[in-house]
């Protein structure tokens, strides 16, 4: 491993500390959500909804609100965790770092529009011959 980092690494780890703040925003959109929707009354809102359509009682959709915006809560904890340790990891020239955001990002295209942007962008960086010289991939 070349002993001075490619500007394309410091670039792809800007990138990667980026597309976890976008996860750590879901993560903290959900949470409020999940807390600040009892005082708006969406849950019951949606539940008003869903039996004036169905025309019988859904006492479960409250719950399944709530379990949706904790899932999401923590699915934007996992990603953004993840894209933090990886960047990280590629400023520190770990190659298992360059391995796992490969992975991650090519799990982040389906995050269209931005997601799918960013990540290509990334995965075009790790990818160029200096950044994979560096990793010694």
């Amino acid at each position: 491993m070349p002993s001075k980092r490619p500007a394309v690494v410091i670039l792809a780890a800007i990138l990667s500390f980026i597309a976890a703040s976008s996860a750590f925003l879901v993560l903290f959109l959900s949470l409020a959500a999940l807390f600040f929707a009892g005082a708006f009354q969406f849950a019951d809102f949606v539940a008003s909804q869903v039996s004036e359509i169905s025309a019988s009682t859904n006492v479960g959709v409250t719950y399944g609100i709530n379990f949706i915006l904790v899932l999401l809560g923590l699915v934007g904890f996992v990603i953004s965790t993840c894209f933090i340790f990886l960047g990280v990891g590629l400023l520190k020239g770990w190659k298992a770092a360059w391995y796992g955001q490969v992975v991650m990002s090519v799990l982040g295209l389906t995050g269209f529009p931005v997601g799918t942007a960013l990540n290509a962008v990334i995965l075009f960086l790790l990818f160029r011959r200096d950044a994979r010289g560096y990793f010694g991939v």
